[in-house]
């Protein structure tokens, strides 16, 4: 029953890691109804799109990393303790607040970026990380 806990807290961490490179190096070619970083803000414009992607990815790559340290952790230090049923239900609410916080930040930076119809401002002060 242990091996299920551990895989299944490294799973997630994992997935955001490979996605946060996957979406920074290359994001989906194309604005489409069933993968890659889908709000109405991101899908206005390609360039709303692929920056919306980039950003996420640098926000989940950073997320997945300190999601899967805090696994690895919990993992190593609690596996043997009475309270390690307590400790993966906090490392997973831990890991679902990693896996969605960064969508806040980065509709944010949407709309400080791109007007309503996606086009990018004149001057896009924006830029949080180039």
């Amino acid at each position: 029953m242990f091996l299920y806990y551990a895989v299944t807290l490294i799973i997630m961490p994992v997935f955001m890691i490979v996605f946060g490179i996957l979406w920074q190096k290359r994001p989906p070619d194309y604005r489409n109804i069933f993968y890659g970083y889908r709000t109405r803000r991101s899908m206005r414009s390609i360039e709303a799109w692929n920056k919306a992607h980039n950003y996420f990815g640098k926000l989940w790559l950073i997320s997945g990393i300190l999601s899967l340290i805090t696994a690895a952790a919990a993992i190593a230090v609690f596996f043997k303790s009475n309270y390690f049923l307590i400790i993966y239900t906090v490392a997973v609410f831990i890991q679902l607040c990693a896996a969605v916080v960064p969508i806040f930040f980065t509709e944010n930076m949407l709309k400080r970026s791109f007007d309503s119809d996606g086009a990018a401002y004149s001057s896009d002060e924006s830029d949080d990380f180039k």
